[in-house]
Protein backbone atom coordinates (compact mmCIF):
# COMPACT_ATOMS: atom_id res chain seq x y z
CA UNK A 1 0.00 0.00 0.00
CA UNK A 2 0.98 3.68 -0.43
CA UNK A 3 1.67 4.47 3.02
CA UNK A 4 -2.20 4.54 4.68
CA UNK A 5 -2.85 3.58 7.51
CA UNK A 6 -5.38 0.23 7.72
CA UNK A 7 -7.52 -0.95 10.32
CA UNK A 8 -5.23 -3.97 10.47
CA UNK A 9 -2.15 -1.73 11.28
CA UNK A 10 -3.70 0.03 14.20
CA UNK A 11 -5.07 -2.70 15.96
CA UNK A 12 -1.69 -3.95 15.38
CA UNK A 13 -0.28 -1.19 17.15
CA UNK A 14 -2.87 -1.18 19.86
CA UNK A 15 -1.69 -4.76 21.07
CA UNK A 16 2.11 -3.61 20.99
CA UNK A 17 1.20 -0.60 22.84
CA UNK A 18 -0.90 -2.85 25.43
CA UNK A 19 1.46 -5.56 26.03
CA UNK A 20 3.95 -3.09 26.87
CA UNK A 21 1.65 -2.12 29.06
CA UNK A 22 0.73 -4.94 30.65
CA UNK A 23 4.01 -5.91 30.92
CA UNK A 24 5.13 -3.10 32.83
CA UNK A 25 2.37 -3.00 34.77
CA UNK A 26 3.27 -6.93 35.88
CA UNK A 27 7.19 -5.80 35.99
CA UNK A 28 5.81 -3.40 38.77
CA UNK A 29 3.73 -5.75 40.84
CA UNK A 30 6.19 -8.24 40.55
CA UNK A 31 8.84 -5.36 43.02
CA UNK A 32 5.71 -5.09 45.27
CA UNK A 33 5.87 -9.42 45.32
CA UNK A 34 9.61 -8.50 46.05
CA UNK A 35 9.15 -6.03 48.35
CA UNK A 36 6.20 -8.36 50.76
CA UNK A 37 8.41 -11.41 50.24
CA UNK A 38 11.06 -9.99 52.03
CA UNK A 39 9.85 -8.11 54.99
CA UNK A 40 8.58 -11.61 55.92
CA UNK A 41 11.78 -12.21 56.69
CA UNK A 42 12.94 -15.81 57.20
CA UNK A 43 9.94 -17.73 58.33
CA UNK A 44 11.82 -18.83 61.29
CA UNK A 45 11.20 -17.18 65.07
CA UNK A 46 13.39 -14.50 65.70
CA UNK A 47 14.35 -13.91 61.99
CA UNK A 48 13.22 -10.75 61.11
CA UNK A 49 15.04 -9.57 64.31
CA UNK A 50 18.03 -11.15 63.14
CA UNK A 51 18.40 -9.94 59.81
CA UNK A 52 17.37 -6.27 60.57
CA UNK A 53 20.75 -6.61 63.08
CA UNK A 54 22.95 -8.29 60.92
CA UNK A 55 22.23 -5.34 58.64
CA UNK A 56 23.22 -2.84 61.23
CA UNK A 57 26.40 -5.08 62.18
CA UNK A 58 27.49 -5.81 58.40
CA UNK A 59 29.35 -3.41 56.38
CA UNK A 60 29.22 -4.72 52.82
CA UNK A 61 26.24 -6.31 51.18
CA UNK A 62 28.48 -9.60 50.27
CA UNK A 63 28.57 -10.51 54.14
CA UNK A 64 25.25 -9.62 54.80
CA UNK A 65 24.05 -12.00 51.44
CA UNK A 66 26.28 -14.95 53.11
CA UNK A 67 24.53 -14.08 56.31
CA UNK A 68 21.15 -14.20 54.87
CA UNK A 69 21.81 -17.68 52.98
CA UNK A 70 22.31 -18.70 56.68
CA UNK A 71 19.52 -17.56 57.95
CA UNK A 72 16.64 -18.64 55.33
CA UNK A 73 17.95 -21.66 54.68
CA UNK A 74 16.42 -24.06 52.30
CA UNK A 75 12.82 -23.38 51.99
CA UNK A 76 9.77 -21.44 50.95
CA UNK A 77 5.86 -20.90 51.22
CA UNK A 78 2.77 -20.93 48.98
CA UNK A 79 1.81 -17.89 47.51
CA UNK A 80 -0.03 -14.52 47.91
CA UNK A 81 -2.02 -12.23 45.40
CA UNK A 82 -0.79 -8.76 44.77
CA UNK A 83 -2.98 -6.69 42.83
CA UNK A 84 -3.70 -8.98 39.50
CA UNK A 85 -1.09 -11.39 40.04
CA UNK A 86 -0.93 -14.03 41.75
CA UNK A 87 2.63 -15.15 43.56
CA UNK A 88 2.11 -18.86 43.12
CA UNK A 89 5.51 -19.24 45.54
CA UNK A 90 8.24 -18.53 46.38
CA UNK A 91 11.50 -20.81 47.55
CA UNK A 92 15.37 -20.08 48.71
CA UNK A 93 18.15 -21.79 48.17
CA UNK A 94 21.73 -21.34 47.73
CA UNK A 95 21.02 -19.80 44.76
CA UNK A 96 18.80 -17.02 46.13
CA UNK A 97 15.21 -16.69 46.33
CA UNK A 98 12.95 -17.61 43.23
CA UNK A 99 9.69 -15.81 43.02
CA UNK A 100 6.66 -17.83 40.88
CA UNK A 101 4.35 -16.01 39.78
CA UNK A 102 0.48 -16.02 37.02
CA UNK A 103 2.44 -13.45 34.57
CA UNK A 104 3.14 -14.21 31.27
CA UNK A 105 5.55 -11.51 31.11
CA UNK A 106 7.58 -13.16 34.00
CA UNK A 107 6.84 -16.26 35.67
CA UNK A 108 9.90 -16.81 37.70
CA UNK A 109 11.65 -13.62 39.05
CA UNK A 110 15.07 -15.02 40.70
CA UNK A 111 16.76 -12.76 43.45
CA UNK A 112 20.50 -13.66 44.29
CA UNK A 113 21.71 -13.26 47.76
CA UNK A 114 23.28 -10.10 46.76
CA UNK A 115 20.59 -8.30 45.54
CA UNK A 116 18.61 -9.66 48.55
CA UNK A 117 20.73 -7.89 50.84
CA UNK A 118 20.83 -4.92 48.80
CA UNK A 119 17.20 -4.56 48.69
CA UNK A 120 16.54 -5.72 52.39
CA UNK A 121 19.83 -3.19 53.54
CA UNK A 122 17.78 -0.14 51.28
CA UNK A 123 14.48 -1.25 53.60
CA UNK A 124 16.01 -1.19 56.39
CA UNK A 125 17.88 2.04 55.92
CA UNK A 126 14.44 3.66 54.55
CA UNK A 127 13.01 2.43 58.09
CA UNK A 128 10.56 0.47 56.41
CA UNK A 129 11.99 -3.11 57.64
CA UNK A 130 10.85 -3.32 61.44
Amino acid sequence: MDGQITIWNLMAADNVESVEIRATRDFDVIQKMITRVLMRGSGFEGGKERIYKAVCHTTTNKELAEQLKDEYGIGGSSGFMVDHLDCKYYDYDAKGIRITTTSKFYPVHQLSWLDVAQRVRLLVTKGDYI
